[in-house]
């Protein structure tokens, strides 16, 4: 019985020993197994991380690439379109515009607004599209039977164009008109204004569908600018720059002078809507190569000198233009004088009914081939200017506006008719040689005296002084140089700004 017992409880002994170790080694391997498992997450972490850059880098793949397909669409379409407008320009027959029109590549600044081909509008003017890309450009363009002419710039020219040395005129619609008559002509220039007359003026002129030039004075359109510029400009007038009061530029320094023309300028720009003159006039028609060269604009001398400033009998003064004007000519008057404007009460409509056009400066140009250049002299437009070479002071890409006043003092040069005046041609008396006598009327000390002989500045002895100098070729322009087209002006201040500086 003990032997039993004994034997029961070391088998429970063995036997507790051996479940105690089985514990023991089931503690070891659960340690391990939750190593391995530790060890997987780490590396599943690591897998998801790279899968979410991997994610986040297609979604921004997906999101920048349509945006980079459709720069690259554009890149590739814009190529195309320029090496297909390279491959449809054509340039223009003639430089000077007298051939067959070319074919551009519409510029940034116009647009098609309306079927292609065909004409286009915008506020400079119309245009033609050949087709979405191009334009027709500086020449010649059959379209229906009907000529038209476009400009540099591809726009339709209206009116008398100059046009490879001969003028052109075109009706509103831009149709061309050989017929048109460009033989009786004229342009009226009036000097030293605008005065209390000028408007009287303005009143006939409207009154005859005539058109002139005005030079005025810096001083008199501080006065009478606001009364009378505006109206200039809506009755088609041209407006001119006469220095602002008179002086004699070639007794100025350059600066002086020029300063005197910018601040005209300045003034007219005030009631012109913002334009400044587009041509100016020397006071007395006295000046040297290094002004004309250095005001940015032509310069308009004169063949036909009424002498108003005499104040001759206003009827025969009358009667001696319409009597002896040459279509292409240019007349000389001044709108300070009572006596011009009732003499032009009888002239203006007398020179109508003789079937004379009255245009500006500008058209009459035109209307006679010449485009006129800045830093260049023109004396007149006639048949006798043109024949004898003498529209203006270029020759041959050269100045020489002395020549003109040596044939003035010498009284031989072909020149002698424009510069001294002819008395077998447009000019009316010997007394035109003496240059812009007409401006003697008005001197320096700007006051004008109405009443008294046409000394108008009350200085007995500054006729004698003046046709002294021009007579003697004051006027010298042998080593002038053409200046450079401005293309526009966009401003008053169009002169050379250096120059005015050293003012």
């Amino acid at each position: 019985m003990s032997s039993d017992k004994s034997s029961e409880v070391r088998t429970k002994r063995t036997s507790g020993r051996n479940t105690s170790g089985r514990r023991a080694g089931g503690r070891s391997g659960y340690k391990k197994n939750t190593g391995r498992e530790d060890l997987f997450s780490a590396y599943l972490k690591t897998a998801i991380a790279v899968v979410a850059v991997v994610a986040v880098i297609a979604v921004i793949w997906l999101i920048v690439k349509p945006f980079r397909m459709r720069a690259e669409k554009a890149r590739l379409e814009t190529a195309v379109s320029e090496s297909d407008a390279l491959e449809i320009t054509v340039d223009p027959e003639a430089e000077d515009g007298s051939g067959q029109a070319g074919r551009a590549r519409i510029p940034d600044g116009m647009s098609v607004r309306y079927d292609t081909p065909g004409w286009q509008h915008d506020d400079k003017g119309w245009w033609y599209a050949s087709d979405e890309k191009t334009f027709y450009v500086n020449g010649w363009f059959t379209l229906d039977q009907q000529e038209y002419h476009f400009d540099s710039t591809g726009y339709m020219d209206t009116g008398w164009t100059a046009i490879g040395g001969k003028g052109c005129y075109f009706d509103e619609h831009g149709v061309y008109d050989s017929a048109a008559d460009n033989s009786r002509m004229i342009a009226l220039t009036f000097d030293d204004g605008p005065g209390e007359y000028t408007n009287e003026l303005l009143d006939l002129l409207e009154e005859n569908d005539a058109k002139a030039t005005f030079f005025m004075l810096g001083e008199c359109v501080e006065q009478y600018g606001s009364e009378t510029i505006p109206r200039m400009v809506k009755l088609g007038c041209q407006l001119g720059n006469h220095s602002y009061d008179h002086s004699d530029m070639t007794t100025l320094s350059l600066s002086a002078a020029l300063q005197q023309f910018k601040d005209t300028d300045a003034q007219i720009a005030k009631y012109s809507g913002g334009a400044p003159a587009s041509l100016i006039r020397f006071p007395y028609g006295s000046f040297n190569a290094e002004l004309e060269k250095s005001i940015d604009k032509p310069s308009i001398y004169w063949n036909f000198d009424t002498q108003d400033w005499t104040k001759p009998d206003t009827y025969e003064m009358a009667q001696k233009v319409i009597s002896n004007v040459e279509g292409g000519d240019i007349v000389l008057m001044h709108d300070i004088h009572e006596n011009t404007i009732t003499s032009c009460k009888t002239m203006i409509a007398g020179l109508r009914e003789a079937g004379f056009q009255m245009v500006t400066l500008s058209e009459l140009a035109a209307a006679r081939g010449f485009d006129m250049e800045a830093g260049v002299t023109y004396y007149g437009f006639s048949d006798t200017d043109i024949a004898h070479g003498s529209v203006s002071d270029k020759k041959d890409g050269t100045e020489a506006a002395d020549d003109a006043v040596a044939a003035a003092a010498a009284g031989t040069s072909e020149n002698a008719d424009i510069a001294a005046g002819d008395a077998s041609g447009s000019q009316l008396t010997e007394e035109a040689a003496n240059g812009d006598a007409g401006d003697s009327s008005t001197g320096d000390t700007g006051s004008y005296d109405e009443s008294g002989s046409d000394d108008s500045y009350g200085d007995d002895s500054y006729d004698e002084s003046y046709d002294e100098s021009e007579s003697g070729g004051s006027t010298d322009e042998s080593d002038s140089e053409e200046s450079s087209d401005s293309g526009g002006e966009d401003s008053a201040s169009v002169y050379n700004d250096s120059a005015v500086a050293d003012y």
